[in-house]
């Protein structure tokens, strides 16, 4: 498998079923979707939030503090 980052577990064509993936502003659905998806299989299921008007929000880190990543796809 041919990864697309040194350490990473995405592979050349998980990123191209990712860049392939429609995500059109106003109908972000599939892309959100499909990120939320991958990222399941990394971090625990309540750490990746989609808020009441359709951002993925992901939370990374341990303790008190954690860093969210808010994304463009809502």
């Amino acid at each position: 498998m041919n990864k697309v980052l040194s350490g990473s577990n995405l592979d050349v064509r998980e990123l191209e079923e990712l860049i392939l993936t429609p995500g059109v502003s106003g109908y972000e659905e599939k892309i959100r979707e499909k990120i939320a998806e991958k990222l399941k299989g990394i971090l625990e299921p309540d750490k990746i939030l989609v808020d009441s008007i359709g951002n993925l929000i992901v939370k990374v880190g341990r303790g008190k503090k954690e860093d969210s990543v808010n994304s463009t796809y809502g």
